[in-house]
């Protein structure tokens, strides 16, 4: 009987009921920026944060769905806690 190929299972985060693939690797230099930001008080709801915000999704989110996780958050418009909250679950699933 030939042996099953163990298949590990695919790292996710939800947003709205929806689960997305994290990314392999999550990138250092987003991190580095939000958390520079965040330390001189910046915060997402700043334009700045925000970018900074959405550098730091970008890299939590596998590439391949990364689009479908922008067009659930817009189509749910979704606020800045809510997104932080997926920054958060990506880390706790690496």
């Amino acid at each position: 009987m030939p042996k099953k190929k163990s298949v590990a299972p695919a790292r996710q985060v939800f947003l709205c009921g929806q689960g997305f693939d994290v990314a392999p690797q999550v990138g250092a230099m987003p991190l580095m920026r939000f958390a520079k930001l965040a330390r001189t008080g910046i915060g997402s709801e700043d334009f700045e944060g925000m970018a900074a915000m959405y550098d730091l999704l970008k890299s939590c989110i596998a590439d391949h769905e990364w689009a479908r996780f922008e067009q659930v958050a817009d189509d749910n418009r979704v606020d800045g806690d809510t997104l932080f909250e997926v920054v958060k679950d990506t880390f706790a699933v690496l």
